[in-house]
């Protein structure tokens, strides 16, 4: 789960994924908490706060590295990276998805 915004390259662009279906083809209607990317809907980003909260637990990164604009998509701060080809829908995107919690 990319937690916040700043843990993904293009938030508006993760967050309009799963609007688009294979080749740009709309798709049947999606609750809006259900919208973005897999790993960036409201509804996991809700989920994996209150796991935090009720297991008393701390994003390491996140406290060392408060809440920032989104990096570039080229930051070290992203453990998952999309395509390298320039054709491909991922390319030049990037996710924080790797967490390690302290209690």
């Amino acid at each position: 789960v990319a937690h916040q915004d700043c843990d993904v390259s293009d938030p508006t662009w993760f967050r309009a994924q799963k609007d688009r279906g294979k080749n740009g083809v709309p798709v049947p209607a999606v609750p809006p908490e259900d919208k973005g990317q897999p790993g960036y809907s409201q509804t996991e980003q809700r989920r994996f706060g209150e796991i935090l909260e009720a297991g008393g637990l701390v994003d390491t990164f996140r406290a060392i590295h408060p809440a920032l604009p989104p990096p570039d998509a080229g930051s070290a701060s992203f453990s998952w990276r999309g395509s390298a080809h320039k054709t491909d829908i991922y390319y030049n995107r990037g996710m924080r998805v790797d967490y390690v919690c302290v209690s």
